[in-house]
């Protein structure tokens, strides 16, 4: 999720200054009529950035707040790059903003091929990484994880971090059920009702795949 800083900074710098029609518009095309309630433009904004601080948690507000700031910072690209055709002395958006560049950077994100996206450290190989745990869980025929884990990475891929975050989340959950029915059987791992107790099987193997601790 965002910080309250960029949030703040953004609605306030791209979507305040629009007219009460258009944040209604903007409103309503994220389901957030029932948010952007005010007399002023200022308290919509506020309204808004609370509502998606309150909800951090939440993968799909996290995905709105995420999809409502892409469209904002898109369109300022768009517009001072189609202005930079006609007027040299426009500036780039880290050079007209750069408080909210800062904050962008801070967070995570990034403005690459004129689009907001998160931004993924070169250091990070993440091909090879993604085709070596494909291959471990096809050996294994752990086929529920796999459905959670291509949900999480199409989710990564379309900039949904918080549903892709809640995706990992059920995938280590669905690997850890599965990999303990693998070593003690399905009808042990049955007889066994609450889910942190079906993890802490794996404790118990020799060597444990990991402590009770964790």
């Amino acid at each position: 999720m965002f910080s309250s800083r960029l949030l703040t900074e953004i609605l306030i710098t791209f979507l305040e200054p629009k007219t009460h029609t258009v944040i209604t518009t903007y409103a309503l095309k994220f389901n957030l009529q029932d948010i952007a309630v005010g007399n002023s433009k200022r308290e919509k904004v506020n309204n808004i950035v609370s509502y998606f601080l309150k909800n951090n948690d939440n993968p799909e507000i996290s995905d709105i707040a995420f999809e409502l700031i892409k469209e904002l910072i898109d369109k300022e690209v768009f517009y001072l790059q189609e202005s930079q055709i006609y007027e040299t002395e426009i500036k780039e958006f880290e050079d007209k903003h750069p408080l909210i560049y800062k904050l962008l950077q801070q967070d995570g994100l990034a403005i690459i091929d004129g689009e907001l996206k998160y931004h993924v450290p070169t250091t990070v190989n993440i091909p090879s990484s993604k085709d070596e745990i494909f291959i471990l869980i096809d050996k294994y025929k752990f086929s529920t994880p796999l459905g959670h884990l291509r949900q999480a990475m199409n989710n990564h891929e379309n900039g949904k971090w918080a549903s892709a975050n809640s995706q990992l989340r059920t995938y280590a959950e669905s690997l850890f059920h599965e990999m303990a029915e693998k070593i003690y059987g399905e009808q042990h791992m049955k007889s066994i009702k609450k889910d942190h107790l079906k993890k802490a099987e794996l404790s118990k193997t020799n060597p444990p795949q990991f402590s009770i601790f964790l």
